[in-house]
């Protein structure tokens, strides 16, 4: 099974694709935008299809103009308090620009100590690597710094389902 979300902005619907993904959720983005009343007036309209969904929460129509937006700072998803000292992933944004593809930034980063996970993330051109200790985490961001791979410790830790 699966479905489609609408969200109040493209910016929004991004971020929630990333959020899926890093979760190890399948997800895409749409090819059209989801309109009012069966979404045929290509995203001009508003609201679509509007039920309760699981946990008490709602699905449907954007707020309106004016509302606050997400719940944090600049509208964005607030994050789950994490002390950054203990953040056990690296982001490497921008390494497709400086020649490192999906694959070599797993293969570069599986060779390190520590490394448990990769999850690349086309849309920032790079990818997250997940590893056994925030101590592992800073330990690849200096190396992959002194070959050239952009890194940086990410702002959370990546989580990783189980099989």
């Amino acid at each position: 099974g699966g479905g489609f979300a609408k969200f109040a902005s493209a910016a929004h619907a991004v971020q929630a694709i990333d959020i899926c993904r890093m979760e190890g959720v399948p997800c895409e983005m749409a090819k059209s935008s989801m309109g009012a009343k069966g979404g045929g007036d290509g995203g001009k309209g508003g609201g679509g299809y509007s039920a309760p969904a699981p946990g008490g929460l709602s699905w449907g129509a954007p707020p309106p103009a004016g509302a606050p937006k997400g719940g944090g700072k600049d509208g964005k998803r607030p994050r789950i308090p994490e002390d950054p000292n203990q953040v056990d992933t690296v982001a490497s944004m921008g390494a497709e620009n400086a020649g490192f593809d999906a694959d070599s930034l797993h293969a570069f980063y599986q060779q390190l100590p520590g490394f448990l996970a990769f999850k690349p993330n086309p849309r920032m051109g790079g990818g997250f690597a997940k590893f056994a200790s925030a101590e592992h985490a800073v330990a690849a961001v200096n190396v992959a710094q002194e070959q050239g791979v952009p890194a940086e410790i990410a702002r959370s830790s990546m989580s990783v389902m189980s099989a």
